[in-house]
């Protein structure tokens, strides 16, 4: 019996649904339906347009609510660009033969009667011959250059052709629903952050825009779409496995001779030896996530560095390590796998990656979906452009504050702490920061969890003014047995408030310098004086000269980050103040610097 030939176009037929994976290859899952009527038996449909960018093996082909038709086979056929050249090139070649002749003929002809007539036909033919291989070079060319293009990167067409084999027990109407993967789809997620000031004030409302930045190549218009951005890899779903388990091994004893423990903070006395902390992001950097990391260890038998960013007498950190180096602690006993590998800091749980022989795949957040146009249809074409589309509008709550670093710069930042109370986690993209409609800043970012709070600098407040002063001068030796060298440094860090409004939430942000137990130095703190006595996360109160209430009022304490990185073990500490409306403040800290001197005896002659 001869089997009934169907033929589609897939441009005929909507696409009904797009799920975009958020992958290195821009994979994209896509559902068709086609209604078609077929006859009893065999029935061969071909389905004609569909994107080059094709995955083979991810052909899927079912009938739904018809259990008296089923799919027997089904294959793809995609003319592929190299397949296209060699063809071009073939048909450039007997052009190219069928021009020669041609001139070679006019060359062989001789003057008579008819010598003009046949001379004007071979010229038309000459010509026609001439705009056909000036046409099939122009094409040779553009696929000469899509070669060039990385895979991943090229522009799909409708050039494959699927062809299906369904039997049917009778004559009957069904839905065919093919699904398959393509490649040259991609997104990711980009975020406005809206606020407001009243009265003087950033408003603790604020807004939070999703967007998406969509682009697709895949050679098929997706009109009148569902689409669904998904967070997890595509890959995926077709590559994980159990880790295997691996052979510990017990290394030997290791220590580095030249490392040395810190010691701990005494109640008057920081005698720590640890790093020293940059507390604002470098140029360029996040404004997210603002928090201390740690400068570079130096290597063995250099010198501690000095900060280059002190206040103007630098002269008064000869002996002062402000960039000490890192700590590095005795190991005991290593259990490795075989082989043995090196051994690195391990990274938050969400990334901890899977250690195996075999690639391990991504599945990072799998379960998180956005869903583009709030479920409505869209119409995205394939032009390789970036489609901006809404995802959501959040409406937020944030804590405000002024921050400023004084050490490394007398600027104040405004800063927000905003937390996520939506239903999905936030994932990582570029920000852009609007107060009270006006452009203020870009940013990036990272990865927010629910109910996790980030941070965000909404701006630079120009009318709270902070300037930075330090001192030093040398202390005489109590007795004659004295060896050592003591200086005492007094730095005073003076606010000004140019608002006509009084600022409750300023933070300013400093740091001790440490002892180094290689050098002998010592560093005792005086002043703030209960600060030394403190635990970390306690706010200690001070006394003001003026009256104390919930402004002109002033805090210090340790400060916390979530590395653990600073704190009173590392001399990080900040003034929380309060100043009402055009008064003043001034921060008084003081420390003193012990250096051991070796002095040499002999006996008299």
């Amino acid at each position: 019996m001869t089997a009934s030939v169907i033929t589609l176009q897939a441009a005929d037929h909507p696409i009904k649904s797009v799920t975009i994976f958020h992958s290195d290859t821009g994979t994209a899952e896509i559902t068709r339906t086609f209604p078609v009527g077929l006859q009893s038996g065999k029935n061969v449909v071909n389905i004609r347009g569909i994107s080059s960018c094709i995955g083979p093996d991810s052909l899927r082909l079912h009938v739904p609510s018809a259990p008296n038709v089923r799919v027997s086979d089904i294959c793809c056929n995609t003319e592929r660009i190299a397949s296209k050249r060699d063809a071009l090139v073939a048909e450039r070649t007997l052009r190219q033969r069928e021009y020669d002749r041609l001139v070679d003929t006019a060359a062989r002809l001789h003057v008579g009667r008819e010598y003009y007539e046949l001379l004007d036909t071979l010229a038309q033919r000459m010509h026609s011959v001439s705009q056909v291989l000036h046409t099939l070079d122009r094409q040779i060319l553009e696929l000469e250059r899509k070669l060039v293009v990385p895979v991943e990167s090229r522009k799909g067409d409708g050039s494959t052709v699927i062809t299906a084999t369904i039997v049917a027990e009778g004559e009957c109407e069904v839905v065919l629903q093919l699904t398959y993967l393509v490649t040259g789809a991609r997104w990711e997620l980009r975020y406005d952050l809206h606020a407001r000031t009243s009265n003087g004030r950033p408003s603790p409302d604020v807004s939070f825009h999703q967007y998406a930045k969509i682009t697709q190549s895949t050679g098929e218009d997706w009109k009148d779409t569902e689409i669904t951005l998904s967070a997890s890899n595509s890959q995926s779903l077709c590559g994980l496995y159990v880790p295997s388990l691996e052979t510990l091994q017990a290394s030997p004893k290791r220590a580095n001779p030249q490392s040395t423990l810190p010691r701990r903070m005494s109640p008057t006395h920081m005698q720590p030896l640890a790093r020293g902390c940059p507390l604002v992001p470098p140029p360029g950097a996040s404004l997210f996530h603002l928090q201390a990391t740690a400068s570079p260890k130096p290597e063995a038998g250099t010198e501690p560095r000095t900060s280059a960013q002190t206040t103007p007498d630098d002269s008064a950190y000869v002996h002062v390590s402000l960039q000490g180096p890192s700590i590095e602690p005795v190991v005991h006993a290593i259990l490795s796998s075989e082989p043995v590998r090196q051994h690195h800091a391990a990274p938050p749980a969400y990334l901890a990656p899977v250690h195996d022989h075999g690639p391990s795949p991504s599945v990072f957040v799998h379960s998180l979906v956005y869903r583009v146009g709030q479920g409505e249809a869209v119409c995205l074409p394939s032009d390789g452009l970036a489609h901006t589309v809404s995802i959501a509008a959040l409406q937020l709550r944030a804590d405000f504050e002024y921050v400023c670093v004084p050490r490394k710069s007398t600027t104040v930042f405004t800063q927000a702490r905003i937390t996520n109370t939506s239903e999905h986690d936030m994932l990582p993209g570029p920000i852009s920061v609007f107060m009270d409609d006006s452009f203020v800043a870009r940013t990036t970012l990272q990865h927010v969890g629910v109910n996790e709070t980030f941070e965000c600098v909404l701006g630079i407040d120009a009318r709270i003014k902070v300037s930075s002063q330090q001192r030093s001068h040398g202390e005489g030796a109590h007795n004659c047995t004295d060896a050592a060298q003591t200086t005492v440094y007094t730095s005073v860090i003076t606010l000004m408030n140019g608002h006509d409004v009084d600022v409750a939430h300023l933070v300013i942000r400093d740091a001790l310098p440490l002892g180094d137990e290689r050098e002998k130095t010592d560093v005792t703190l005086r002043k703030p004086v209960r600060l030394a006595q403190a635990k970390g996360g306690d706010d200690v109160a001070l006394a003001l000269d003026t009256d104390v209430g919930p402004f002109n009022s002033v805090k210090v304490r340790w400060m916390e980050t979530k590395n653990g990185s600073a704190g009173k073990e590392y001399g990080m500490y900040e003034w929380m103040c309060g100043i009402r409306a055009g008064t003043k403040l001034a921060l008084e800290a003081e420390w003193v610097v012990t250096e051991s001197i070796s002095v040499e005896t002999t006996d008299a002659p």
